[in-house]
């Protein structure tokens, strides 16, 4: 009897062993299958997020060179600067200083094209000048689809050049005598130079184009200007950027250097650089892609943008340009995107400045 209970015993110490071992061997395979419908919708997530994530949504550059309100209906050119990508849309936003309305525009645009698109008060209502409109491009992922980049421009209704003539993306005639929307001095100089053309009526030189003369109440054939670089004179009225010469395009920087350290190139004229906004930064995220600000003292866009403007720091050694300025997303003020990282900030200590000019003054403090 007694060997029979001890081989009972070890019966159900061999069957209680069995049970734990296919337990954990439950457990174990329970635990894969878990991960494994894990990571199926980790890879759905991860595939979806990395669709998105193209260097189109960071390289693309719009530029609003034309804008203006009348009668309700908006009219706004865009020139695509130089970025990969190809574009399939445009997203408007205009922004009133309090609240904001977006209209979307399905177009191509490809590399220094320029565009003009009307949008009616039925799309946005209210339309007036001050409002602050922002252009982002749409544009196509990996699989097609469309993706949404960021803000590239914004501008003030009222305080950029109106825009002319309308369309979704309609062009226009370069020699027909009329500077329409796509149209600038330098791209067409014989329709949007100042003054009247060669042989036209005049009374005083000023009345005809750069480098002609009045003569005899009609502007002369013959340029003033020979070569029409002489035009260009540091101590004169041409001393830096593009000017049209007698139906020529000709860089003043080019031919005279860059402009003294401190200054800057505004209307042909090189110019003190001076401080436009300054205070103190409240809050940086560092996280943020690109680089992000935020300060009580940055204006609102609708009085002062300083897009495209440079910021300093005092005692930190860095220039930036500003990217972006904008209203604070979900909240109030207004903050500032900088084209680059700028280490070194103290939350609440730091005194920024904002310039015109890249070398920021000629200093950085």
């Amino acid at each position: 009897m007694k060997k029979d209970g001890k081989r009972n015993f070890l019966v159900l110490e061999s069957k209680k062993g069995l049970s734990e071992i296919v337990a954990t061997l439950l457990v174990i395979l329970l635990v894969i299958i878990a991960i494994g419908i894990i990571w199926g919708v980790l890879r759905n997530v991860i595939s979806s997020g990395s669709e998105e994530i193209t260097f189109s949504g960071l390289t693309l550059d719009l530029k609003i060179t034309r804008a203006s309100v009348i009668e309700g209906v908006t009219t706004i050119s865009v020139r695509r600067n130089a970025g990969s990508g190809d574009v399939s849309g445009l997203r408007f936003v205009f922004f009133d200083g309090e609240n904001s309305q977006s209209v979307d525009r399905t177009t191509s645009l490809l590399q220094g094209e320029e565009k003009t698109f009307t949008i009616t008060d039925e799309e946005i209502t209210g339309v007036e000048n001050g409002w602050t409109i922002s252009v982002a491009p749409i544009y196509l992922t990996s699989s097609g689809a469309d993706g949404m980049g960021g803000v590239t421009h914004v501008v003030i209704l009222g305080q950029v050049t109106p825009a002319i003539g309308g369309g979704d993306g309609g062009g226009d005639v370069c020699g027909d005598l009329v500077c329409q929307a796509s149209e600038t001095e330098l791209t067409c100089p014989e329709d949007c130079s100042p003054g009247e053309p060669p042989g036209a009526a005049c009374i005083i030189d000023d009345d005809c184009q750069i480098g002609y003369s009045c003569v005899a109440e009609v502007c002369s054939e013959t340029c003033n200007y020979n070569p029409v670089e002489s035009i260009c004179d540091r101590l004169g009225t041409y001393q830096c950027g593009l000017v049209t010469v007698c139906g020529q395009s000709v860089d003043c920087t080019a031919v005279l250097g860059e402009c003294a350290l401190g200054e800057y190139c505004s209307v042909n004229t090189c110019t003190a650089d001076t401080i436009t906004n300054t205070g103190t930064i409240e809050e940086v995220f560092t996280n943020a892609e690109p680089f992000q600000l935020l300060s009580a003292d940055i204006p609102n866009i609708a009085v002062q943008n300083l897009q495209r403007k440079w910021i300093s720091f005092v005692d930190l050694v860095i220039c930036r340009q500003i990217s972006f300025h904008g209203p604070v997303p979900e909240g109030t003020g207004y903050y500032l995107r900088l084209t680059a990282t700028a280490p070194g900030i103290v939350e609440d200590v730091t005194v920024y400045n904002v310039w015109e000019n890249s070398e920021c003054g000629g200093y950085y403090s």
